[in-house]
């Protein structure tokens, strides 16, 4: 997969916190952004989804995911 480099500003309080929590998690703060991005984006494709289909009327099911840590 093509991968593209972003720049990103982060508040000092937001990068600390970052920071803790990839040290607990054992993973870099790299990893953990990729994590929280994807995350995002599945997030709100899924609400694009739903309210699409309701806003077509039809009886589309739709598939909910369980993020695992």
């Amino acid at each position: 997969m093509d991968e593209k480099t972003l720049t990103l500003s982060l508040s000092a309080e937001i990068e600390a916190r970052l920071a803790t929590l990839a040290a607990k998690e054992g993973k870099s703060m790299d990893d953990l952004l990729h994590i929280a991005v994807n995350e995002f984006v599945e997030r709100w494709e899924d609400y694009h989804r739903a309210r699409e289909a309701l806003e077509a009327g039809t009886d589309a099911q739709l598939d909910l995911k369980a993020v695992n840590g």
